[in-house]
């Protein structure tokens, strides 16, 4: 079963911020993937907030893609860039985690001038996901920045490999004393 976008109008396709919550952001013409990308202003914020996971498993992940370039040519390690994709996972009472990952975590592809992202974001084990903020910002970087084919997929664990973390975990638990029925090793 192919995984579903958990980002709504990722790629634009709409031709209008559809989904998104936005500041300084418009649609432009002749994007990576399709007809259209978003154009982020040199501050500039757009977000969503994703309340639907269906099936998530202890051991999910998601995996976060998305294609951008920038108005003026710039190096791959130019430190002065603030521009971000931030995802942050709710988990209610458990608190949240933030994932913030800059333009020099990217590969350039020269063939069709788009900066290519990919990133895991890793989920708390044993813990409800309650909601996800996925945004992308510009902070006073002098120029704008095109972004498009956003994607935010679930990453299922293989079971043997989620079997092998549960094994790894009731060692731990074994060897520091964690488990009531068991002592910890060493411990007479």
């Amino acid at each position: 079963m192919p995984e579903v976008n958990l980002i709504n109008n990722g790629d634009a396709g709409t031709g209008t911020m559809e989904g998104w919550t936005h500041t300084n952001v418009s649609v432009q013409p002749n994007g990576a993937v399709g007809d259209y990308y978003f154009s982020l202003a040199p501050n500039a914020i757009m977000y969503q907030q994703i309340i639907s996971f269906p099936y998530m498993l202890a051991y999910d992940n998601f995996d976060v893609y998305a294609r951008f370039k920038f108005s003026e040519d710039l190096e791959p390690d130019d430190t002065t860039v603030k521009f971000y994709i931030k995802v942050t996972t709710h988990y209610g009472v458990e608190g949240h985690d933030m994932f913030i990952f800059c333009f020099q975590d990217t590969v350039y592809d020269k063939e069709n001038g788009w900066f290519i992202f990919e990133h895991l974001v890793p989920i708390r084990p044993n813990v409800t996901l309650g909601h996800v903020v996925f945004s992308v910002e510009t902070d006073d970087i002098g120029q704008d920045v095109g972004i498009d084919d956003i994607i935010m997929i679930r990453r299922v664990i293989p079971v043997q490999d989620a079997i092998s973390e549960i094994e790894d975990r009731m060692a731990l638990r074994i060897l520091y004393g964690l488990d009531a029925n068991k002592p910890a090793l060493g411990v007479e």
